[in-house]
């Protein structure tokens, strides 16, 4: 099991998952382990801290990494839910005080081929860009670059 070494175990999940918990390390096991080590890159190359749930630290953030299978935020088959057997969550929308959506795609791109996997990047959502940062390894076999920007 990775355990990722930028991000906390509360950081990747809501709440009522991470109280399940005693031993908090176990919720690493959630997700793939190339999505975690990506997150941990994505970090090291930007320099600056990232978020994805602040629900520990009273933020309004909760669902931005795993979402429980039965949750009813974003998409039924989301990559940030776990698609088992098949996959575990593999998916997280980052944000950054200091970078924005567009850096992020800009660092990431730079550092390309650094990447242990492809990934798939949303860059749109309803015809409008994102605001955050969507980041996942939920890529099929035939994904022909490293890195995938998609439409939702």
């Amino acid at each position: 099991m990775y355990k990722c070494k930028h991000f906390a175990p509360y950081e990747l999940v809501p709440p009522e998952i991470y109280n399940k918990y005693t031993n908090k390390d176990e919720i690493y096991d959630l997700f793939e382990e190339n999505f975690l080590k990506v997150l941990d890159l994505i970090r090291e190359w930007s320099g600056v801290s990232l978020v994805i749930n602040d629900w520990f630290w009273k933020g309004k953030r909760r669902d931005s990494g795993y979402r429980a299978p039965n949750s009813t935020v974003g998409a039924t088959k989301s990559a940030h839910k776990p698609d088992l057997p098949k996959r575990k969550a593999c998916a997280a929308d980052i944000i950054s005080n200091k970078l924005t959506t567009k850096q992020l795609w800009a660092i990431i791109d730079n550092h390309r081929d650094e990447l242990p996997c492809k990934i798939r990047i949303e860059k749109t959502s309803d015809g409008k860009l994102l605001t955050w940062l969507h980041v996942d390894t939920n890529t099929s076999a035939t994904q022909p670059t490293k890195i995938y920007y998609f439409i939702a």
